[in-house]
């Protein structure tokens, strides 16, 4: 459920990335999890930092939702709090990564499989890929950033935060 606190989410899946999260990084703010939920972190309004999120090879990591959730990497802390949620508006892929985790934990499929499958192909959006792009796909998307465009496309290892590669046709 897009409004499904953390915190009850947690209830149903216990020793998990996203408990272990919980325990780490919100010993002031205690009752924050309560007020996080997808639909806050898909929005960016839960409060999380991390605004962005560095594609391999920057993610040192076996586990690269491990590596930016709880801050096991070089690129990347732990996704923290800042903000109370629901108060204020605060880019953070970061929050799109603890998403991520979630819709693998609670549908026991890797993120991209279940956006190929419940998204990509109902909508038919064949022309778009999760894979990794190369500079002859003239139509896709590519990040930018500062005014600086890739143009050898690298997908991040995570894929909620910038992992889709979309075409202009999809």
């Amino acid at each position: 459920s897009l409004d499904e606190s953390v915190t009850d989410f947690n209830k149903k899946h216990s020793d998990t990335i996203i408990t272990k999260w919980v325990d780490k990084v919100f010993k002031e703010h205690k009752s924050w999890p309560d007020d996080i939920t997808p639909r806050r972190l898909l929005s960016h309004t839960a409060g999380l930092d991390t605004h962005g999120i560095a594609n391999k090879p920057w993610l040192p990591s076996s586990d690269p939702l491990k590596g930016v959730i709880l801050g096991r990497n070089l690129a990347h802390d732990a996704v923290k709090p800042i903000h109370e949620p629901g108060t204020k508006y605060d880019y953070s892929g970061g929050g799109y990564t603890v998403a991520e985790a979630m819709l693998e934990i609670a549908t026991d499929k890797r993120f991209e499989t279940y956006l190929h499958q419940n998204v990509l192909e109902p909508y038919g959006m064949n022309n778009s890929t999760f894979e990794d792009g190369s500079s002859d796909m003239v139509h896709l998307a590519r990040g930018c950033s500062r005014g600086v465009c890739l143009y050898d496309v690298q997908v991040s290892e995570l894929k909620a935060a910038g992992g889709l590669l979309c075409h202009p046709v999809d």
